[in-house]
């Protein structure tokens, strides 16, 4: 009976030893495959920052109403370089253009327009817009600037009492180089920002 019960003993104590191993082996296995399931955390983390990524560039995008001001103030700028470009013409070469009822007045009011129109369309950027494009408005602010200046040196060539037309021509010559460079720098934020341009 001794041996029978030794064993038995040893017999148990074998099938006790090995369910334990099952079990470790068991629990291995599962924390094998809840291990396999960490990286799916980066995984969804990065759909995260997609989402966001998406979100800030929409939120960056140009509203409806800014492509629509946009293509108004791309009018007004191109409508005050060609008209710069024709009066500087009609000095060079003696020849009024059919469609100036007064060279001057007409170009100082599409300069104006022009002008008050970048202004505007920069002033109501919204936050993300004016942080994301900083650099390129800045460089629009300048311009206009610029534009703002040249403009002025127009009228007051104009209400000169002794104007000719050699100064006249060297200030429609910087006039219409200022036009031309705020240009650029519409399109460019115009770009940025999605627009479609023309």
């Amino acid at each position: 009976m001794g041996v029978i019960r030794l064993a038995a003993l040893a017999f148990g104590t074998v099938l006790l030893l090995a369910s334990q191993n099952i079990l470790a082996q068991r629990g291995g296995r599962h924390t094998a495959a809840h291990d396999i399931t960490q990286p799916g955390k980066p995984a969804a983390s990065g759909e995260t920052e997609e989402i966001k990524d998406f979100e800030r560039g929409f939120a960056l995008q140009a509203t409806p109403e800014q492509v629509s001001q946009f293509q108004i103030l791309s009018k007004h700028t191109e409508s005050a370089r060609k008209q710069a470009h024709d009066f500087l013409h009609m000095i060079e070469t003696g020849t009024k253009p059919p469609e100036f009822s007064d060279p001057a007045d007409d170009l100082k009011d599409a300069v104006e327009e022009a002008h008050d129109g970048s202004k505007e369309f920069v002033k109501y950027l919204s936050d993300p817009q004016k942080t994301e494009f900083k650099g390129l408005t800045k460089k629009l602010v300048k311009a206009n600037s610029d534009v703002g200046k040249q403009g002025q040196a127009l009228s007051q060539e104009t209400g000169r009492a002794n104007a000719d037309n050699q100064s006249m021509a060297a200030v429609l010559k910087r006039l219409e180089q200022a036009l031309t460079i705020l240009q650029a720098e519409q399109m460019n934020l115009g770009k940025a920002m999605g627009i479609q341009i023309r």
